[in-house]
């Protein structure tokens, strides 16, 4: 599975809690949802929740990755892709101005355009996944992971060979359905999310909450684990902050 690094782990639970009112009322929910943004993740969620639907492709938003309510500048630049040597001057010229280090400017493009399409390609299958997360006994509030995954795209395929709109990795997936051999089920909306819902639910067995359990879906349930143990901290934002790991 890809990993999507420590700027995006607070992302999914701020798109989690801050869904769009029409896809909320698809659930008809009996009960108060279980994600509930972790307290010391408010600014982080609060920015991916604008870079997914308020900030366009064509901007480029610079901002402090050790506060996350300060943005700098969000800057139009279209949709090609700018050099690193553009961006590093753009973050030299924006630190001086704001007489902070450069390493407190950092760059990211906003994905609004992704998330409507995500959103709306969704209404294909969605109902379905939201079945088979209930009958796994799973809040349906995890079907929409797919929009940060892959924008709902069966043929969403990532640099290091993860696929489909759960973007399993093969060797991840071969555990879950059938990979190979000409038949690659991780392209299958409906067989990956049966694969998705046992995967989440083992790892929420494992792990004991739903912000460990999903960023294990990125990191690995023993990865998840080795953090906890290494911390000596289950609460993700400490995890964040305090464990020290390339990925």
């Amino acid at each position: 599975m890809p990993h999507l690094g420590k700027r995006l782990l607070s992302v999914t639970f701020g798109l989690l809690a801050f869904l769009p009112a029409t896809l909320l009322a698809q659930q008809n929910l009996s009960s108060p949802t279980p994600f509930i943004t972790p307290t010391g993740l408010e600014p982080a969620v609060e920015f991916w929740k604008k870079i997914f639907t308020e900030y366009s492709a064509s901007q480029l938003v610079f901002f402090d990755p050790l506060d996350m309510s300060r943005v700098y500048e969000a800057i139009d630049v279209g949709e090609g892709n700018r050099t690193d040597t553009y961006i590093d001057g753009e973050r030299m010229r924006i630190a001086a101005a704001n007489g902070v280090d450069i390493e407190r400017v950092k760059a990211q493009r906003g994905v609004k355009e992704r998330t409507a399409g995500g959103i709306k390609r969704s209404g294909r299958y969605l109902a379905q996944i939201q079945q088979i997360f209930r009958d796994a006994g799973l809040p349906p509030e995890l079907t929409y992971l797919p929009i940060v995954e892959s924008s709902y795209d069966i043929n969403a395929r990532s640099s290091v060979g993860a696929a489909g709109i759960w973007q399993f990795m093969p060797r991840t997936g071969k555990q879950y359905m059938r990979v190979g051999g000409g038949i690659d089920e991780r392209r299958d909306p409906l067989e990956s999310s049966r694969a998705a819902a046992t995967y989440l639910k083992q790892a929420y067995d494992m792990l004991g909450s739903w912000p460990l359990a999903i960023t294990s879906y990125n990191f690995g349930p023993a990865g998840m684990a080795r953090a906890v143990a290494d911390v000596g901290s289950d609460h993700l934002p400490d995890l964040i902050e305090k464990y020290n790991h390339p990925y």
